[in-house]
């Protein structure tokens, strides 16, 4: 990392008594009140800071989003797409379920919201992940503009009476199949109205975005994918296959608003095997794993990978999670034959045989606490929150908002500056 100048804090700029248009600023927002100015670092902070955030089910995905608050940012909007099948409406309810367990300032409990368009939810299949039906609020509507003024309405009556503190996360399952009022008014079997969807959303997302900030609420987009028909038979598309990258449906409204965007891809099965080759078991499937990247992301860096094992049955793994994050950054190592060793910090190396073995010593609550750090610490330096100071600061006194230390301001510079 190149060297950069010490920053001038607070104390530093008394000492050379430099001007300050920061207090200036902070005097006059105060007498004019149509100024909406924030000076400083304790008001900035009260706004904007990420106070919190909802578990998506699986750690390694949690901190790949923010090392610092790990999982979906409240306040905040966020986008997961792909194709069919690839777990989309899993990840949601799996939130869903994560959010029943959020209990904040030990009175205000989490609120899951189902933003339900297509009619499909499964009762059973969400008490199997782990849910539980009488903590779900569904919200159903027949078209785009009617679920959306349905979800305002409901969450300007919450923060009335509960306020913005109250825990909240709307899983929209899904803006593709979300119709718009002229659709439905439409001839059914006419041809569609183009653009209906992008322009609903670019007209009503910044009003949400704006209802939801400074609040403990998340709005989870879920969408699938589409490809551009005027490109579909292009020679050049054919040849250049970045040129036709399948697009969420609804326009760029979505992208555009949303904190955080995951695209989901399926990069294979998960298969039972027998030794038994009569058997039906042989290679059953029993699951995908889906590779989760993070296209955008402004609560931490972008780009970043994780792989998470899905299972039919009982949805995310996320202990099996852990094993495949850390062997794709080195910390677990294959040895071939379904062998692995892991050198987790703090403990010494373990050897185990596939999955049955790592979760069996997962059953430690100490090795399970170090393995999480593990993660945690891994997605901190990837994202260079961990790094080497320079010799004139101190990290503590960073961490505690003092700044740098007293020996960062020269004391020849300090007494020809107050001469003049």
């Amino acid at each position: 990392m190149p060297d950069r100048p010490a920053l001038l804090r607070k104390d530093d700029m008394a000492k050379i008594k430099m001007a300050d248009p920061f207090a200036f600023t902070r005097e006059l927002a105060k007498k004019d009140k149509k100024l909406h100015i924030l000076s400083g670092g304790k008001a900035i902070l009260e706004k904007y800071e990420v106070r919190g955030a909802f578990s998506t089910g699986c750690y390694p995905l949690d901190v790949s989003i923010s090392p610092h608050h790990p999982g979906l940012p409240w306040g905040r909007l966020s986008e997961g797409y792909g194709l069919t099948s690839k777990g989309k409406s899993t990840m949601g309810e799996s939130a869903l379920i994560e959010c029943q367990k959020v209990v904040y300032n030990k009175t205000l409990p989490g609120v899951p919201v189902l933003l339900k368009f297509e009619g499909d939810f499964s009762p059973p299949r969400f008490a199997a992940l782990g849910g539980d039906i009488d903590r779900l609020i569904i919200i159903e509507a027949h078209h785009m503009e009617g679920g959306l003024e349905q979800l305002d309405r409901w969450l300007q009556a919450q923060y009335k009476e509960f306020g913005k503190e109250l825990p909240i996360l709307v899983d929209w399952d899904s803006v593709a199949a979300s119709r718009t009022e002229a659709e439905m008014d439409a001839d059914h079997y006419g041809p569609g109205q183009i653009g209906g969807q992008a322009r609903c959303l670019s007209t009503n997302l910044p009003y949400f975005t704006d209802l939801i900030s400074y609040s403990h609420t998340h709005i989870l987009m879920l969408n699938q994918v589409r490809h551009k028909m005027n490109e579909l038979n292009n020679p050049y598309a054919q040849r250049n296959p970045q040129a036709n990258q399948p697009q969420p449906t609804g326009g760029f409204a979505p992208g555009f608003y949303a904190s955080v965007r995951i695209e989901m891809r399926d990069i294979g099965r998960i298969h039972e095997h027998s030794d038994d080759k009569k058997s039906d078991a042989v290679y059953t499937p029993l699951g995908d794993q889906v590779q989760m990247q993070m296209i955008k992301n402004k609560v931490g860096p972008p780009w970043r990978k994780v792989v998470v094992p899905i299972y039919y049955r009982y949805g995310f793994d996320d202990k099996e999670s852990w094993m495949i994050h850390l062997e794709n950054r080195g910390i677990v190592e294959g040895k071939g034959g379904g062998h692995y060793k892991a050198e987790i910090p703090g403990f010494p190396p373990i050897q185990f045989y596939k999955n049955t073995g790592w979760k069996r010593h997962l059953e430690n609550p100490e090795f399970c606490e170090a393995v999480k750090a593990c993660i945690l610490d891994l997605a901190r330096k990837e994202s260079g929150l961990v790094v080497e100071a320079p010799a004139d600061v101190d990290l503590e006194a960073i961490e505690m908002g003092t700044g740098v230390t007293q020996d960062a301001v020269e004391p020849e510079t300090v007494t020809e500056e107050s001469d003049q």
